[in-house]
């Protein structure tokens, strides 16, 4: 089933676009393309997606998007895999 909660309006951006807004982690291609926006359980590689509550502590864990906009607070629960983009305020700066 399609997620029609996310809609698409680029082909894709650019991971330097996040980090205007985000604080931008070591080590980590600017120019990486996200081609999309998905949940924790649902993001690939090519996506970006974000976690802000604890409630979602295990499907962080299990993540496998490219990025994640997370706090400081959370980064640590986040699969080691993905990339945490540090954001003080997650869930206003992924809208």
């Amino acid at each position: 089933m399609k997620n029609l909660f996310f809609k698409k309006v680029k082909k894709y951006i650019l991971l330097k676009e996040v980090f205007s807004i985000c604080k931008n982690p070591q080590n980590t291609n600017p120019n990486k393309k996200i081609l999309g926006v998905n949940n924790l359980l649902d993001a690939g590689d090519s996506e970006i997606t974000f976690f802000n509550n604890l409630n979602y502590e295990k499907q962080a864990q299990k993540c496998r998007a490219y990025a994640c906009i997370v706090s400081s607070k959370t980064e640590k629960y986040l699969n080691k895999n993905v990339i945490p983009i540090i954001s003080s305020n997650p869930l206003i700066d992924f809208y």
